[in-house]
């Protein structure tokens, strides 16, 4: 019995089996109606909703941008996917596009809006998601964890909804602190808005007099700002409905990648010599990673000597793909068996010292991972897991068994998303004629928001490659190999 338990035990062991990754039964994609009373919760999303957010964000700016949403630009593929938690509230939303392309938002304003998407491809649900799959269980918690947060980020995170609301003049509350201007005076400042919404409309600015902008300031977190230019106004005689602000919401992005140019995975043709098992998530991430540096310059299986140029990007099982694969997988003591394929951490490390590259393996670290993408411009192979048996004593290799995965970081794109840039123009005395403020239209004020980045992630098994949010909660087991040649 001992060594029949020890056996199926060791079996389990970072098994690339893609049975094993989600459970993925009919209340994964429950579709039932979100109750009244959830509905009428402020921090509720509802389906609708984040099918507007999903349109404004491929269009590539926040609605508050300009005065009208524009119209659909993607048309969906079918009906969106609900993922519940074990109550059947919805926790976010699949979003799958006719020509290409995928999103999935947040059913809460306590979280980021979107939390993965991708222009190309489709996101489904199936038991052979490998890191998608680690990457979701983590997201799911996080966003049920994201109701005990505490209230200055969830301030962060309803501004970020806020940018995705249409700006309408008309439905904008008036603030009260408004002196007394003639007829004349306030016609002046429309006037004034009229003219520079012709200059500089299309460019996304927006115009109005002060006591319009209220709600824009402090929908986007920046309140104070907005009492200091109300102070500004008397200070300069000028009544808040005489005086022009201009402002403009957009996002800043620094990027790197995705630098991989393969989306390999686990099936023919790279398992072709594995015997009819998967090609193993850990050989088919480090062969992605050993093709973007095309190093060693020759390779040898089984005394046959090959070189980079005859293994090609797109599958083909003509070349050379599964002898790499073969190659790399014996190199890092993957086991090939009835459940799956799977290599330890400790043999993968020496394995890719084996195939002349250098690595250093460290605990997951947010800030750490996004500096080495942005400083360093080189690709992460990840290792993930929601599995945790640190209890276990001695526990070593054993924290990765279960829904263990290895897949390539390749990329990051760092997005500050509501950025305001703003303006005023003073009516001394509602006198027709007006002066800049300390900030022009050259010149503006620039209030940056809230900084989230998106990682690249190509998981290496047909799973959807894309960008994912990563401010996500990783409970067990995340590890990064930082590898160079």
């Amino acid at each position: 019995m001992k060594v029949v338990f020890l056996l199926c035990f060791t079996a389990l062991f970072f098994s690339c089996n893609d049975s094993d990754y989600l459970n993925v039964e009919q209340e994964f994609i429950d579709s039932q109606e979100v109750s009244n009373k959830l509905e009428d919760e402020s921090s509720f999303v509802s389906l609708s909703k984040a099918m507007e957010v999903a349109d404004v964000f491929f269009n590539g700016r926040t609605a508050t941008t300009t005065s009208s949403r524009s119209t659909q630009t993607k048309q969906i593929d079918g009906n969106p996917i609900k993922i519940p938690d074990e109550n059947g509230t919805p926790l976010m939303y699949i979003i799958n596009y006719r020509d290409g392309g995928f999103a999935i938002v947040s059913a809460t304003k306590n979280c980021y809006p979107v939390l993965a998407y991708s222009d190309e491809g489709s996101f489904t649900l199936s038991k052979d998601m490998g890191g998608a799959a680690v990457w979701l269980d983590n997201t799911k918690k996080a966003i049920i964890d994201s109701d005990s947060l505490n209230d200055s980020i969830k301030s962060e995170m309803r501004a970020l909804w806020n940018s995705y609301e249409p700006f309408d003049i008309s439905s904008v509350k008036v603030d009260s602190r408004v002196t007394a201007a003639t007829p004349e005076a306030i016609q002046a400042c429309w006037n004034r808005c009229y003219e520079l919404e012709e200059q500089y409309a299309s460019e996304g600015w927006l115009f109005a007099p002060l006591q319009y902008a209220e709600s824009v300031f402090s929908g986007a977190g920046y309140m104070s700002t907005y009492n200091d230019l109300c102070f500004s106004a008397d200070f300069n005689h000028s009544p808040l409905d005489c005086s022009v602000i201009g402002w403009k919401l957009g996002t800043t992005r620094k990027q790197v990648g995705p630098l991989l140019k393969t989306t390999w995975h686990q099936g023919a043709p790279f398992n072709d010599l594995c015997d009819g098992h998967s090609a193993g998530c850990a050989p088919v991430a480090m062969a992605q990673l050993m093709y973007y540096y095309q190093y060693p310059q020759t390779l040898s299986y089984n005394g046959y000597t090959f070189s980079w140029n005859t293994i090609p990007e797109e599958d083909n099982p003509s070349s050379n793909q599964a002898k790499l694969l073969k190659l790399v997988g014996i190199a890092l003591g993957t086991n090939y068996g009835g459940v799956g394929s799977w290599t330890k951490p400790s043999n993968f490390c020496d394995g890719v010292r084996l195939l002349l590259y250098s690595v250093t393996q460290k605990d997951y670290d947010p800030y750490e991972t996004s500096r080495y993408l942005l400083d360093h411009k080189k690709p992460i192979i990840m290792l993930g897991n929601d599995t945790d048996l640190s209890w276990v004593p001695g526990h070593g290799d054993l924290e990765y068994i279960g829904k263990s995965h290895f897949w390539v970081c390749d990329g990051i794109q760092e997005r500050v998303p509501d950025e305001l840039l703003y303006f005023t123009e003073w009516q001394p005395n509602g006198n027709g004629k007006f002066v800049p403020g300390w900030n022009t239209i050259k010149n503006p004020g620039i209030l940056r928001g809230v900084v989230y980045d998106y990682y690249s992630m190509n998981w290496g098994n047909g799973s959807p490659s894309g960008w994912y949010t990563n401010d996500i909660k990783y409970e067990h087991s995340r590890v990064n190999f930082f590898i160079e040649k």
